[in-house]
């Protein structure tokens, strides 16, 4: 009987032993899958609908103003750079929003594959800081460029909105302009 217990003591001992040992690993993958989850939060929070509109629009606008054949003076060149100041983070967006997602998933799937492969006793833990480390880093990089485009994007999207009768404005005036030419 003394020796039952004793053998299950080891076994215990023993299988809690190898159980433990990936723990931290374990516990460092969930945490950078929550940063992801929460990049992807952070990224499904904008309002699509007002950036796709916003970018079709001023995309409507500097065509219109590109087709008026007429050069532009110095300070009608730095109103037009005001007024679509907030074009780039806009555009960037808009063309980037996809591929976000697209790298959100990939991440995902790498560290879900790394924990399964931790949780099946598939992989030392030399080759787990090292696939670790590159998805770290991907998952840091990503949230930098995500952060990029989504900070500060309302303040841009509701200066154009603030903008847009100006924008009305002078592209009127730029097309009264070019047909009083027109008539000289």
């Amino acid at each position: 009987m003394k020796k039952y217990i004793i053998l299950s003591l080891i076994f215990a001992i023993g299988f809690s032993s190898c159980k433990n040992a990936f723990e931290k690993e374990l516990g460092e993958v969930e945490k950078l899958l929550a940063e992801v989850n929460e990049t992807e939060k952070s990224l499904l929070a904008v309002d699509t609908a007002k950036v796709f509109s916003t970018k079709r629009q001023m995309e409507k606008d500097l065509l219109t103003i590109n087709a008026i054949n007429d050069t532009l003076t110095k300070a009608e060149a730095f109103k037009i750079d005001e007024l679509f100041s907030s074009k780039k983070r806009v555009f960037r967006l808009a063309e980037n929003y996809a591929d976000f997602f697209g790298q959100i998933n990939f991440s995902k799937n790498q560290l879900k594959n790394l924990k399964q492969d931790i949780e099946n006793g598939l992989i030392t833990k030399e080759d787990f800081a090292i696939h670790f480390v590159e998805e770290q880093n991907a998952v840091s990089e990503l949230k930098k460029k995500i952060s990029k485009r989504v900070d500060g994007l309302d303040v841009d999207l509701e200066k154009f909105r603030l903008f847009r009768p100006a924008i009305d404005e002078f592209i009127e005036h730029r097309k009264n302009k070019a047909a009083d030419e027109l008539v000289k």
